[in-house]
């Protein structure tokens, strides 16, 4: 069993190998080990409740294929909070030859396997945590994920920088940024990267823009 928040058919809007926009099935897991104070997906983070939200694998993918998409969006909450369903559901959707990616706090360990199976990553990083507290393994990704930096103010930004460069993996996979309204907008963070001089992408959640899940 899984205990899903929601599933549903909308546009992706955040980074992923398959490019933002594109029409994709978002299968929302529930629960979260983090309490950011200004998540935009409250009712997603509270802890996971197996008797009320409990799904059968075999929902999960009825409902899947009933929306008739190719693409796969999991994310949260924290999927891997639910570690051994999330894999055991994305084994199950690799066999029906979906496109998948995962969208994580990077506070987790994953395994090679699990890492493997998916086609894109796209790993938050939130500097006004301790670097330390993320766990992710940051060098089995590649070309077609995404570490996506979560940015309140200059200070996070700068402070970005400084993980990026510990990361140091400026040819193996691909970096992001995010600003998180209202506490910094879109154009203060290009702004930055502009001045800063950042070898990366800004990422502009187009599912806000759009108006849209």
């Amino acid at each position: 069993m899984i205990s899903i928040n929601e599933i549903f058919c909308s546009f992706d809007g955040e980074v992923n190998a398959f490019g933002q926009g594109r029409r994709t099935v978002f299968v929302r897991l529930q629960g979260c080990n983090l309490a950011c104070k200004w998540c935009d997906q409250s009712e997603a983070i509270k802890s996971v409740d197996i008797q009320h939200q409990a799904w059968s694998l075999s929902e999960v993918l009825r409902k899947v294929d009933s929306l008739e998409c190719s693409k796969v969006t999991i994310t949260g909450g924290e999927p891997l909070v639910q570690y051994e369903a999330l894999l055991e559901l994305i084994c199950e959707l690799k066999k029906t030859e979906y496109y998948i990616s995962v969208e994580t706090n990077g506070s987790l360990d994953v395994d090679p396997l699990m890492v493997s199976l998916v086609d894109s990553w796209v790993v938050d990083f939130k500097p006004f945590y301790e670097y330390a507290d993320f766990r992710f393994p940051y060098h089995l990704l590649d070309m077609n994920d995404w570490i996506k930096f979560v940015i309140t103010n200059k200070e996070d930004f700068i402070e970005s920088l400084s993980a990026k460069y510990e990361i140091d993996m400026d040819k193996k996979t691909n970096f992001a940024w995010s600003a998180v309204y209202p506490h910094i907008t879109n154009t203060q963070l290009a702004d930055l990267m502009m001045t800063y001089k950042v070898n990366g992408n800004i990422n502009v959640q187009l599912h806000k823009l759009l108006g849209v899940k």
